[in-house]
């Protein structure tokens, strides 16, 4: 999930075993109140209870606000995406960005698997 400078990967799998993997190296730590601690936290509450693997990783940033934001978005789409609430095929608008492609086709399915990572794509043509 990109924004500005900021690039972040999430991985969800509904395996039914909890476990997290985050490695986001917030540049502050604070993010006006926020602590920034506080996303692992959340993290860890969420696949523990949930009973999901999350691999969180934030690949570049240098704003602790916008790495936070695409933290945070990139999970929210991964996981309704994961839920099934996934957007129709061939729409090319901002919600076709960052969901993995395989044989020029954006959604993959790895059932119960589901990726998302930072690539921008275009269904159809241009």
């Amino acid at each position: 999930m990109p924004l500005d400078e900021a690039l972040s990967r999430v991985v969800i799998d509904f395996s039914g075993r909890p476990g997290l993997e985050m490695h986001v190296p917030f540049k502050s730590g604070m993010i006006g109140t926020f602590d920034s601690q506080l996303a692992y936290e959340f993290f860890q509450g969420f696949a523990n209870h949930a009973f999901v693997t999350l691999h969180i990783d934030n690949l570049r940033g240098d704003n602790a606000h916008h790495q936070a934001e695409t933290v945070f978005k990139a999970f929210a789409r991964g996981a309704a995406h994961g839920a099934g609430n996934r957007p129709a095929v061939g729409r090319r608008d901002s919600v076709d960005q960052g969901l993995a492609v395989a044989a020029g086709a954006p959604w993959m399915d790895f059932s119960p698997f589901w990726v998302f990572c930072p690539a921008r794509m275009h269904v159809g043509s241009s």
